[in-house]
């Protein structure tokens, strides 16, 4: 018995990411707005570009085009982010915050070109670039042939972009969701099911065993297997072809409802691990500044007190 999920169609899959792309969006302005102070310019320049989210496995992770298009006069540039996370920089197990860091990658690309930057030699990201990722707040590091890359975001980004990276992880569930489907039967049931005999019928008179369409249920696994229907009108009578699609639509909705539920509770666990993280890195920053700047310790603690609390009060709605 297979119960391993089929691979979603590409129609199904543009589907997935043109949903996908309002979230990728949303969060991109927000990003840029928070960047703002430190980089003059970036939320307009964020505003004139032109975000696209496409499934491409094994390709870069993300890609930024210059002036790639020209709407009402106004030349806008172009963000493409690759909705397969599965070879980023966490493998795919944190799809949302890595596909922050690689928003806050390309954003460092749309500061270069706004200000006429060149921030790349060939395939090199050069020093100029890392310069401008840090103040994206993404963490930089060299590779061994001198490229400045952007594996993580920084540790003030990590705060800064914390919202977003859970909003970026809840839709990352939902794309995930709408492009692993299970097995199911073919659109035609009577030519490629393979009839099942229904049990004989209890009588006074002997009656002949009639076979029935078979009705694709659940069983333990969360594989679909041909089970024997009978029942609604006669007894021993098959259900119609309408009827048939539509009972394999409501268990195939039961079985996404069920992966999203096991996907929400995993997600939830990684949220109270990264606030944990956060809080103990805050805290560690908090003892700093009270030692430099004892009469802001009310202040300071509330700040500290009050991300604390947004975060619990944050892992506590997720998923309801």
């Amino acid at each position: 018995m297979n119960s391993t999920p089929t691979t979603a169609t590409a129609e199904q899959i543009s589907i997935a990411d043109k949903e996908l792309t309002a979230t990728v969006q949303s969060v991109l302005l927000k990003m840029a707005d928070r960047l703002e102070p430190n980089l003059p310019g970036i939320a307009d320049g964020a505003r004139r570009t032109v975000m696209k989210v496409k499934h491409r496995p094994g390709k870069s992770l993300g890609h930024f085009a210059e002036h790639a298009h020209v709407k009402g006069g106004t030349r806008k540039h172009e963000i493409l982010l690759n909705s397969d996370r599965a070879q980023g920089h966490f493998h795919g197990k944190q799809p949302g915050c890595d596909a922050v860091v690689t928003l806050a990658h390309e954003l460092a690309h749309l500061y270069a070109a706004e200000h006429g930057v060149k921030d790349t030699d060939g395939a090199v990201h050069n020093a100029e670039f890392g310069d401008i990722a840090q103040l994206t707040e993404c963490f930089v590091e060299k590779d061994a042939g001198g490229s400045h890359c952007t594996t993580r975001l920084s540790r003030r980004g990590q705060v800064l972009f914390a919202d977003l990276v859970s909003e970026m992880e809840r839709a990352f569930i939902v794309h995930g969701a709408a492009t692993s489907v299970a097995p199911h039967a073919p659109s035609s049931p009577r030519s490629s099911l393979t009839p099942t005999p229904a049990a004989p019928i209890p009588s006074s008179s002997p009656t002949p065993a009639r076979k029935v369409d078979p009705l694709m249920s659940l069983v333990p696994g969360n594989s679909l297997v041909p089970m024997p229907l009978g029942g609604g009108g006669a007894v021993g009578g098959s259900l119609t072809p309408r009827q048939q699609r539509a009972a394999l639509a409501a268990i195939e909705q039961v079985q996404l409802g069920g992966a999203i539920s096991a996907l929400t509770d995993d997600m939830r666990h990684r949220l109270a691990m990264r606030a944990m993280e956060n809080v103990a890195m805050l805290s560690g920053i908090e003892g700093h500044y009270l030692a430099v700047a004892p009469l802001a310790e009310a202040r300071i603690k509330a700040i500290v007190d009050a991300y604390t609390l947004a975060a619990s009060a944050a892992i506590q709605r997720f998923g309801r």
